[in-house]
């Protein structure tokens, strides 16, 4: 289950219940394990849940602050947003300290919910729950400002589109897409608001990215892997069928369109109206775990057992690194590092930058 996180000099592999801190230049900084879970942020604190303590640490040296806890799981994402450190409570809510002090400042648990999907939009903190529920909760007090009832269970965390989010629900074939109103205005006003829903017949639904005002999902149909647009309104633009597979797809927005991954490494870029820029066949054995492309700078990184660099706009390969299919997670560095970590436990790091520096 590790992640990594890239910090402006250290780069971790993040776990729910173990954490590992390097140098850029690869020497072990710190490590850190809990049953009770660890989480660190971008910057470089470290919120660290035991028993019946709960601590925040940097990157050295001993505890800022030291709390009592109550022994819930935290972790193993953290954000910073306004002086407050938010994670996930036990995979079932979100809660909130100071940034500062380590004092509980609020917590949101829904109740008959197993897992939540969270987003952070402005001054919301935006839940969907596996009960259908997508709640917006005010950032500063923890106040549920707006609740909307779903029919299905919410797949991914909610995204902005449009001075508002949207969200995927779905089960099986069925899927629903909508956007909603996420204001977060002191009074709230028109906040919860829906402002369209539509059904659509996916399975696998990729999550949404939102570009130009259009909303993009994927998801696989009759066998086909197909790709939709839907205007700022819900109207359906245009649906195209990608060689992708369903397994692992991705999408990332570029340009007013969209790209495409698959679990075995394979991409497709389409224009805002729906045609094919470019293709880039598959490479392997699918992925064990599901990987979104990075873009840096002009070169896209796509995941896959063949990890490979090309340029988004032509579609044209500029390097390719054989990973094979247990690769986990990749960040891309400010000098075209790439960060590569792969199951079991296995970090390595890759400088590219001479290849790129030629075509």
């Amino acid at each position: 289950g590790g992640r990594l996180v890239l910090g402006r000099d250290f780069v971790a592999v993040s776990a729910p219940r173990a954490l590992h801190v390097f140098s850029r230049a690869g020497r072990s900084r710190r490590e850190l394990r809990s049953a009770r879970g660890v989480a660190l942020t971008p910057r470089g604190e470290i919120l660290l849940a035991e028993e019946a303590r709960l601590l925040l640490f940097g990157l050295s040296g001993g505890a800022r602050w030291l709390r009592d806890h109550d022994g819930v799981r935290l972790g193993p994402w953290l954000v910073e947003a306004d002086g407050r450190l938010l994670t996930s409570l036990d995979g079932r809510g979100v809660v909130a300290f100071d940034q500062l002090t380590g004092r509980e400042l609020w917590r949101f648990a829904p109740p008959r919910t197993a897992s939540v999907q969270v987003s952070l939009l402005g001054g919301r903190v935006l839940v969907g729950t596996d009960g259908g529920m997508v709640h917006g909760i005010d950032l500063r007090d923890g106040t549920t400002r707006f609740r909307i009832r779903g029919p299905l269970p919410c797949l991914s965390p909610p995204v902005a589109f449009h001075r508002g989010a949207a969200c995927v629900l779905g089960r099986g074939e069925q899927v629903v897409l909508f956007a909603f109103d996420a204001s977060s205005a002191d009074l709230g006003q028109g906040a919860g608001t829906i402002r369209f829903s539509r059904e659509l017949l996916l399975s696998r639904p990729s999550p949404a990215v939102a570009a130009r005002q259009r909303l993009y999902v994927g998801g696989v149909r009759d066998g086909r892997t197909v790709v939709v647009a839907l205007g700022e309104s819900g109207r359906l633009l245009w649906e195209r069928s990608v060689p992708c597979e369903g397994q692992g797809l991705s999408l990332m927005p570029f340009e007013g369109g969209v790209i495409a991954t698959d679990a075995r490494g394979a991409a497709t870029r389409l224009l805002p109206d729906g045609q094919p820029a470019w293709v880039v066949g598959s490479a392997g054995e699918p992925l064990e775990t599901t990987v979104a492309p990075t873009l840096r700078r002009q070169v896209l990184v796509v995941p896959g057992p063949v990890l490979r660099l090309i340029d988004p706009k032509g579609g044209r390969t500029l390097g390719e690194l054989e990973v094979g299919p247990h690769l986990a997670d990749v960040a891309l560095g400010q000098n075209f590092d790439v960060y590569v970590y792969a199951e079991p436990g296995e970090l390595a790091v890759f400088r590219p930058g001479a290849l790129l520096s030629v075509v």
